[in-house]
């Protein structure tokens, strides 16, 4: 079976499926896989060694933003830091709590001092920012200049910033492309560290108990939604890999990533995880089906997908946690998230022009939750914080993402905006923006493919 032909693309070969891809061949990508695998370990034993390689991986990541002829491997770097976020969290490294998104961000500004902010959708992420900073007077009022304003503002619009800047930075980018093939594949070795940690949790655990709720055990003693999340999108950048390249063994290591990643996320019982890569697959198919070659190769690795998950190994899971997996998928329960997204949406109504401020809705609802809770849902988020403008802001995301599908010149550039900008979407649905991987990965399917590069 063959890999996508370079010129589905023809407005630049190297936007999303490169013939000029430096592809790693399937002994050094094991290597690769063993060494993040056992690192994951080691770091998960030691919180100075995971600090040691949360800072080394930044100053890497500055040396190539301030190296000219490098800027590549600075936004490869920035792909590893999302694929780190989780890792450096559940290991304890002794960094600030969104040390990722600041990084990413740093990187990416310094890069575009050098070579300059070109159009793109520039002035949309500046709007789409903008909106959300007037409303930040209330948090100042509210807390006064203490920690616990730095937390909140931090918290709450760090993520954001990220991912106004992210757009900015991709959209605008206008030299020749970063080879994705790299760019997915330096994602996608940290996640391999993550699902090391998770594994060996729940294969040397005395005993689990699973249950109707997600499952810090399998998730390696951190927050499930996290994990599992990070878990998918080290799956789903494993299966886009699968489908870009021409070796059928190299084909078959990546898609055996991606089921390991996904059968780890399962386990977590963290249902948003495996529904992220869902929605992400199915407007990834949606675009491939519609070309010849591109749809036989979706076709043959989602078919033998599902009869090796359905037939074979679901049941086994199902058996083996006593049928609980079942009863957790199916379940419609959303653990809370609708009861808050239910009162984000009564303090829009209370507060319509500028909301409560950015971390204060958590502090107004105390009086039906009876403690402080972090909002899960980022749209129903910026409403009750940023109010009206909150929701204009949400409008310039979908906006920009149906901008930059009209410009996608071939239908499977479409596929990669809608693939990644969905998967970002639905992560937000239910997890606000914890993680940094969804403002890079948003920001990454703005990529210009309508605009010829520098070859």
């Amino acid at each position: 079976m063959q890999a996508l032909p370079a010129n589905l693309l023809p407005a630049h070969p190297a936007a999303v499926w490169s013939r000029h891809s430096t592809r790693v061949g399937l002994q050094t990508l094991m290597l690769l896989v063993g060494v993040h695998a056992a690192m994951g370990i080691v770091l998960d034993m030691s919180t100075i060694l995971a600090t040691l390689h949360a800072l080394a991986t930044l100053a890497l990541g500055l040396r190539y933003a301030t190296t000219p002829g490098r800027h590549s491997e600075a936004i490869y770097v920035c792909g590893y830091i999302a694929g780190s976020d989780v890792l450096w969290r559940m290991t304890k490294a002794r960094v600030f709590w969104e040390y990722s998104k600041y990084a990413v961000i740093l990187i990416l500004v310094l890069i575009m001092l050098q070579r300059g902010v070109r159009s793109g959708f520039a002035r949309w992420g500046v709007l789409y920012f903008g909106l959300l900073v007037p409303s930040s007077l209330l948090t100042i009022g509210y807390f006064g200049i203490t920690h616990d304003l730095r937390r909140a503002l931090s918290f709450n619009l760090s993520g954001p910033l990220a991912l106004a800047v992210a757009v900015i930075f991709f959209s605008g980018w206008r030299g020749p492309l970063p080879d994705l093939s790299r760019l997915l594949q330096a994602m996608v070795l940290p996640v391999t560290s993550v699902f090391a940690i998770a594994a060996y949790s729940t294969l040397t655990a005395s005993r689990i108990t699973f249950g109707l709720q997600a499952n810090f055990v399998t998730s390696g003693g951190y927050g499930p939604n996290q994990v599992s999340a990070v878990l998918g999108v080290g799956a789903l950048m494993a299966l886009l890999l699968a489908l870009n390249t021409p070796n059928p063994p190299l084909r078959l290591a990546y898609l055996g990533l991606a089921g390991v990643f996904q059968l780890q996320s399962l386990l977590t019982f963290s249902r948003g995880g495996t529904f992220n890569v869902l929605v992400a697959t199915l407007f990834l198919g949606l675009h491939f089906i519609q070309h010849r070659r591109a749809r036989n190769l979706f076709v043959t690795i989602l078919g033998a997908t599902l009869v090796i998950g359905v037939v074979l190994v679901l049941p086994r899971l199902d058996a083996w946690t006593s049928g609980m997996m079942t009863e957790r998928f199916s379940s419609l329960d959303t653990t809370g998230r609708q009861s808050l997204a239910e009162a984000d949406l009564a303090l829009f109504q209370q507060h319509p022009l500028v909301g409560v401020g950015p971390g204060l809705s958590q502090h107004r609802r105390t009086d039906v939750f009876r403690r402080n809770i972090a909002a899960h849902t980022e749209h129903t988020r910026l409403l009750a914080e940023h109010g009206i403008l909150g929701l204009a802001a949400l409008a310039v995301l979908v906006l920009i993402a149906i901008q930059a599908y009209r410009l996608a010149p071939t239908t499977l550039a479409r596929g990669w905006v809608t693939c990644l900008s969905a998967w970002a979407m639905a992560e937000m649905a239910h997890s606000a923006m914890r993680i940094v991987a969804i403002s890079f990965l948003f920001g990454l399917a703005l990529l210009p493919f309508h605009k010829r590069g520098a070859e």
